[in-house]
C-alpha cells in the first residue's frame, strides 16, 4: 500500500517518535494541533492555556467587539460583572461567560467547563489515548504537575506537594564532625548534592510553596561559594518543608464579581552581597469585605522573590521596586483572570481605561488627578478597581499618600511616579501593615532570619483581616509609651 503523498522517486523514513529525545514536544505539538481545531484559542497572557469561547461565528463576534471599539473607549468595562440585565447564562453586551479551559503541560491535560467543552474533551480522547481521566471532586483528586490536587463541594481546591516532598526531597549528607567546620569551602561532592537539594527545593517552592520561595532563591544563589553553612541552611529547609508537607495552598470559591487583588511587596537592603536586594511579593484573590475591614477569604494566586536589578541607595528605594514590581504582577493577574472568565474580554479596550470620561454636560474629558486616582462613572464601576497593594514600608506609603518625598529622594521620585500611574491604571491603592504582620517578610530572608508566621496562618486559615492604619499605629504608640517593644518575630 502507498502512503497519500508518497512518490515513487522520493524515499520515506518511517520510525517510531516515544522513546526519542524530541518524542514528548512532537507529540504535545500534534495535541495542541487537535486542540486548536476544536476551536480553542491560545489565551493571552499563558501559552500553556487554551480557551474555548462561545459558539458564535467569527463575523458576529468581531462586530460586537468593533462596536464596543466604537463606543466611548474611555469608559471603564465590567469585565468580572455579568451585567443586570443579562440572561440566565449571563450574556450580556460586555460579559461572555467562557466555555472551557485546557492547560497543557507536555502529556497531562488539565481541563473543566460546559456541556459543549465535554463534548469536544471527548472527540479529543478518541483521537489519543489517554492513561487516565481524573475527577478532581473525590477523596483522592488527582496530580497535576507534581501536585495533588482536591476539588471540594463547594467547588474550591487544595493543592499539595505532599507525595513529592516526602519521597522526592532528600536532605544532604553530612557527618557530625562535618557539621563544625561551617565557614570551610565545600567538597565538589557535597556541592552536587547542594545543587540536587536546591533544584527539588526549588520545583516545590514555584509550584506549592510560597513559604520557602526567598530562603531558595537565596540557597541558589551560593552553591558556587558554597560553605558548610550553606549546607545546614539547606537541610533547615528541607525539614521545615517536611514539617509543612501537608499544608498546601487552600483556594476557596468567591464570586466573581466580589473578587478583588490584594498585593503583598516587601523587599531586603543588601542581602547577600552589598548592593544585591531582594524584592518578593505575593498576589492573592480576596473578597471584596477585606476592603471594608472584615475579615475575608484570601487565595494565592502568584509569588516570587528575587534580587532587585537596580542598585538601591536605601532600603525605601528598595521596597518601592518591589511595590513597583507587584503592581505589574497585579496587571497581569487581572487581565489573566478576566481572559479565563469573560470570552468578550478585550485587553486592548480595557487597557484604555486609565483615562476617563466625566459624565457631565457635555461629556468633558476628566484627566486622572497626580496621585493616580480614577474617577469612576458610578460606584458600581469603582468597586471593581478597589484593589490593594500592602508594604510594611511606613515611608513609601506616606509618599504615595501625601507625596512626602524629600528632594534629596531622587530615585524614590521616579519609582514612585511609576508605581502611582500603574495604580491608576489596574485601580490599587496602597495600604501599610506593621513589619511583624507581613507575610511577604519572610520572602525576602534566609530561613534562620525568616518570620514566617503571618504567611503561615494565611496558607493554613487561607483568610485576612486588615486593620486601618491610623489604628494600627495608636497601638503601636501605645506601646512604646508603654515601655514595651514593637514584636519582630523571626523563625516559625
Amino acid at each position: 500500500m502507498v502512503s497519500q503523498g508518497y512518490t515513487p522517486n522520493r524515499s520515506c523514513n518511517w520510525r517510531q517518535i516515544y522513546g526519542t529525545v524530541r518524542g514528548p514536544s512532537w507529540w504535545r505539538e500534534t495535541l495542541v494541533e487537535e486542540i486548536i481545531r476544536q476551536g480553542y484559542k491560545p489565551a493571552s497572557f499563558d501559552s500553556c492555556l487554551y480557551i474555548l469561547r462561545s459558539n458564535q461565528t467569527k463575523e458576529l463576534r468581531q462586530e460586537r467587539l468593533t462596536e464596543r471599539r466604537q463606543e466611548d473607549p474611555f469608559l471603564s468595562s465590567p469585565w468580572l460583572r455579568p451585567p443586570p440585565n443579562s440572561t440566565k447564562e449571563g450574556v450580556g453586551p460586555l460579559f461572555e461567560p467562557v466555555l472551557g479551559l485546557i492547560l497543557v503541560e507536555v502529556d497531562d491535560l488539565y481541563e473543566g467547563g460546559t456541556a459543549k467543552h465535554r463534548e469536544l474533551i471527548e472527540q479529543i480522547k478518541t483521537r489519543f489515548t489517554f492513561g487516565k481521566h481524573v475527577s478532581l471532586m473525590t477523596l483522592e483528586g488527582g496530580t497535576f504537575d507534581g501536585m495533588r490536587m482536591v476539588q471540594s463541594k463547594n467547588f474550591g481546591f487544595h493543592y499539595s506537594m505532599k507525595d513529592y516532598i516526602l519521597g522526592r526531597v532528600r536532605d544532604v549528607e553530612i557527618s557530625k564532625e562535618r557539621k563544625k567546620e561551617k565557614d570551610s569551602k565545600v567538597t565538589e561532592g557535597e556541592r552536587n548534592q547542594l545543587r540536587a537539594v536546591a533544584g527539588a527545593l526549588l520545583w516545590a517552592a514555584r509550584k506549592c510553596q510560597p513559604d520557602i520561595a526567598g530562603p531558595v532563591c537565596l540557597l541558589q544563589r551560593k552553591i558556587v561559594t558554597a560553605t558548610v553553612q550553606d549546607l545546614l541552611e539547606a537541610n533547615a529547609i528541607v525539614h521545615h518543608l517536611r514539617d509543612t508537607a501537608e499544608l498546601g495552598l487552600h483556594f476557596f470559591p468567591i464570586a466573581l464579581d466580589r473578587i478583588r487583588v490584594c498585593v503583598h511587596a516587601d523587599a531586603s537592603l543588601n542581602t547577600l552581597e552589598k548592593s544585591k536586594s531582594q524584592g518578593a511579593t505575593i498576589v492573592s484573590l480576596v473578597e471584596d469585605s477585606v476592603l471594608k475591614g472584615q475579615e475575608g477569604h484570601l487565595n494565592v494566586v502568584t509569588w516570587r522573590s528575587g534580587t532587585i536589578e537596580c542598585v538601591c541607595a536605601g532600603s525605601l528605594a528598595a521596597e518601592a521596586n518591589a511595590m513597583a514590581a507587584a503592581c505589574h504582577q497585579c496587571e497581569w493577574v487581572q487581565n489573566a483572570l478576566c481572559e479565563v472568565t469573560n470570552a468578550l474580554y478585550d485587553p486592548v479596550i480595557r487597557r484604555r481605561r486609565l483615562f476617563v470620561w466625566e459624565a457631565s454636560s457635555g461629556q468633558k474629558p476628566f484627566t486622572p488627578t497626580i496621585r493616580g486616582v480614577l474617577v469612576f462613572r458610578s460606584d458600581v464601576d469603582a468597586k471593581l478597581y478597589q484593589n490593594i497593594c500592602i508594604t510594611d514600608a511606613k515611608s513609601l506609603y506616606d509618599a504615595l499618600e501625601r507625596d512626602s518625598l524629600k528632594a534629596k529622594e531622587k530615585q524614590v521620585a521616579l519609582v514612585t511616579a511609576e508605581i502611582k500611574q500603574v495604580m491608576a491604571v489596574v485601580g490599587l491603592r496602597p495600604r501599610w501593615m506593621p513589619h511583624n504582620h507581613m507575610a511577604v517578610d519572610g520572602l525576602t530572608k534566609e530561613m534562620k532570619k525568616s518570620n514566617l508566621r503571618p504567611l503561615l496562618t494565611l496558607m493554613k486559615t487561607g483568610k485576612i483581616k486588615l486593620t486601618a492604619e491610623t489604628e494600627a499605629m495608636d497601638s503601636r504608640t501605645e506601646v512604646k509609651e508603654s515601655g514595651g517593644r514593637i514584636a519582630r518575630n523571626k523563625g516559625k
